[in-house]
């Protein structure tokens, strides 16, 4: 293959966040009775709640143990070994290299690789040689732009190009430093966007995104039940996701150009 380096860009859902569970819990000190790993899989697999509410109790739980959810050598132990983007990069014997991080939206995403921050201990943003950059564009509802309307008082709804030009930015930053750029949904997209009535960037996004099909389309009503926060997807889900991202990689056109 035509690149040595798989590079995951985005929010926590290409962080590989919820990987690390079930694993996680032989790491944790004392836990709350509500949150030992068979009383909380069991309230998942059973609850009416909603992702929210699931979420608020998972941070209220969480919250509650002497422990390092973010940071800890063990998360990111398991997210590399247990996540679909670990899993891939291993499959195709590519380097494993996660930006992800906790990015509200889309121009987080931007505005931090544009500054140049570097990602944990030994990855820096100016370059991205012999790399595959692979973006997961998740819920792009949360990149609302509007502009005023000269003296009318009046609003626009302008985020649909604004998303544009900030994939489009985006992908320049990663190619003017050696890189090859690609983009797919992880959720679906608002229909808009491959609009060219509303996208002037249409054309442009469509030549780089890696295929057409949202990854999570693939999840089905059991798995639903194994969303261990209310928002990711815990080992076994994973596992799952990277036969149906190699499925549709493998399909793609830009994986025929790094093969040839």
């Amino acid at each position: 293959m035509d690149a040595k380096k798989i590079v995951f860009m985005g929010d926590s859902h290409m962080a590989g966040t919820g990987a690390e569970w079930p694993h996680l819990w032989g790491h944790l000190p004392a836990i709350p009775k509500d949150f030992r790993k068979n009383m909380w899989v069991n309230y998942i697999r059973h609850t009416e709640d909603s992702p929210q509410q699931i979420y608020q109790k998972f941070k209220e739980l969480t919250g509650q143990i002497n422990f390092d959810f973010e940071n800890d050598p063990a998360v990111f132990e398991y997210r590399e070994k247990f996540s679909w983007q670990g899993k891939i990069a291993k499959r195709y014997n590519l380097e494993y290299i996660n930006i992800g991080f906790n990015a509200y939206n889309l121009y987080q995403i931007a505005a931090k690789l544009l500054m140049g921050q570097s990602y944990g201990e030994n990855f820096y943003t100016e370059d991205f040689s012999d790399c595959l950059v692979v973006l997961g564009l998740t819920d792009l509802s949360r990149d609302l732009l509007y502009h005023g309307q000269g003296g009318t008082g009046q609003l626009q709804n302008v985020s649909i190009p604004y998303i544009g030009i900030t994939l489009n930015m985006i992908r320049e930053f990663v190619e003017a430093r050696g890189g090859k750029f690609t983009y797919f949904h992880v959720t679906e997209p608002p229909a808009q966007l491959y609009d060219p009535k509303f996208n002037p960037f249409f054309k442009v996004m469509n030549n780089y995104k890696l295929f057409d099909r949202s990854l999570y389309t693939y999840i089905t009503p059991t798995m639903e039940k194994k969303i261990i926060d209310g928002v990711h997807y815990d080992m076994s889900v994973h596992n799952y996701l990277q036969d149906d991202f190699a499925k549709e990689f493998e399909n793609s056109l830009i994986f025929s150009i790094l093969m040839a």
